[in-house]
């Protein structure tokens, strides 16, 4: 598709701004995952492929944690992922090259990424409660995970959008992110919290 070239080029043409891209930190990344900013808005989110689980530069995984995953390989599962996935609502995804040094390394060398175009959003699925979740965004994801196997699909990996509809109601939309634990060699850890909803 277009966008996956239009992606790219919109990352690249922001890298050389000073603090263009930011480390996020969060308790529930397993990878390396950096925010990209245009402009000071936020465009995209990052995931070298040498800081996922075992690879070299992840610090706090020394090997996969999930079974049936070699690793290195979750930025392509985050682009099929995203490939297949349009019609339940997976944001714009792409592998490329980036330049070690927008992660804070020395060095002229480059690294393959996954790169996600940032969702603004209202929090994630684990946030609240799933009463008023869009039932058909819940059919649509939970379609997409058995297509691809997902092993990792938890609350935090569900974005929220909370809209009103013309009566005033509350209904909260989906959008599923972070697909790097799909397609595995193994169907020991499948998890669909959905089931739960």
């Amino acid at each position: 598709p277009r966008w996956v070239v239009g992606l790219a080029e919109e990352v690249r043409g922001c890298l050389d701004a000073p603090g263009a891209v930011q480390r996020i930190a969060a308790d529930e990344c397993a990878c390396g995952t950096y925010l990209v900013e245009e402009g000071g808005r936020p465009l995209a989110v990052a995931k070298p492929r040498d800081e996922e689980p075992g690879m070299v530069h992840n610090k706090r995984y020394s090997e996969s944690q999930k079974t049936g995953f070699a690793p290195g390989e979750g930025y392509k599962r985050e682009q099929f992922a995203a490939l297949i996935g349009q019609y339940a609502g997976v944001p714009e995804t792409t592998a490329m090259l980036m330049p070690e040094r927008v992660f804070g390394r020395n060095g002229g060398g480059s690294v393959y990424a996954s790169v996600q175009r940032f969702v603004p959003n209202d929090g994630e699925s684990w946030d609240c409660g799933p009463a008023k979740f869009c039932a058909a965004d819940v059919r649509r994801i939970g379609l997409l995970d058995l297509q691809i196997l997902n092993c990792d699909r938890h609350g935090g990996n569900i974005l929220i959008h909370r809209v009103e509809d013309e009566d005033g109601e509350e209904t909260i939309r989906l959008t599923p992110i972070d697909h790097g634990f799909t397609l595995p060699t193994s169907l020991a850890d499948l998890d669909f919290e959905w089931l739960t909803w």
